[in-house]
């Protein structure tokens, strides 16, 4: 399975070039001019690096939790942040970056997954990941920048969807297939037309794990974090109930 997983870095490195999408690259030069050589300030980082996978894919994956794009890595140090997002796109992770807790997205999920039954799921058995692989930085709205569709890209693939992020939309669902867990949680909100809720509808019989849309981890809502996990439960005892249906028709 790993090895499957492996060929989505090359096959993304591959098309991830400024000949293919130079209104981006040309985006990122001017972006990334305020950093210097470094590359980093106090606040933030450059952009233009990816990652796929937040943590190692686990021995029993049971629980995949997909997010929009990726946020800082470490919020609290800049340099090191950069240094993680680009020892990233190398390959699977090595490091668990999901329970770090040098994250916002990490701390919020620790907060969510309280309780025996939900944290171990969530160090031990739980995958991160994002719809789209790019960092954009403290707007999302450098996602639109992404929607370029490829240079000279055969007709076939304009129709299906050639941009950076119709490829990662379109690769997250392939790795997803693969690693086939028994639980997806997709995070996003309604009116959000970037999120993951965009991967799959919820409650899809035509895949074998169960699809739950949730509010993202960072929501606002009064109780918002209980919600959240609420949400995650629902979808845990629907895997349980639909695991316990099967083996009762063996």
């Amino acid at each position: 399975m790993e090895e499957k997983v492996i060929e989505y870095y090359s096959k993304f490195k591959e098309i991830y070039t400024e000949e293919n999408y130079p209104k981006w690259f040309n985006f990122l030069k001017d972006h990334n001019k305020q950093f210097g050589k470094d590359g980093y300030s106090s606040k933030e980082h450059e952009l233009k690096h990816f990652a796929i996978l937040q943590n190692p894919i686990p021995l029993e994956c049971k629980i995949i939790l997909v997010g929009k794009n990726n946020s800082w890595f470490d919020e609290g140090d800049m340099k090191n942040s950069l240094k993680i997002v680009k020892s990233l796109k190398h390959g699977i992770p090595s490091e668990n970056y999901l329970t770090k807790k040098t994250s916002r997205y990490s701390k919020q999920l620790h907060e969510i997954f309280k309780g025996p039954q939900l944290n171990s799921l969530f160090r031990e058995n739980t995958l991160g990941m994002n719809r789209i692989w790019l960092q954009t930085g403290p707007s999302s709205k450098n996602i639109e920048k992404m929607k370029e569709p490829r240079l000279n890209a055969p007709f076939e693939e304009v129709i299906s969807g050639s941009s950076l992020v119709d490829k990662c939309h379109q690769w997250t669902k392939e790795i997803i297939r693969i690693i086939n867990p028994k639980v997806l949680i997709l995070f996003g909100n309604s009116g959000d037309s970037n999120c993951a809720w965009k991967l799959f509808n919820e409650g899809d019989d035509v895949e074998p794990f169960v699809i739950k849309h949730c509010s993202h981890p960072g929501n606002r809502m009064a109780d918002g974090k209980n919600k959240v996990r609420d949400q995650i439960k629902e979808a845990w005892e629907a895997y349980k109930n639909k695991d316990i249906k099967f083996k009762g028709n063996i």
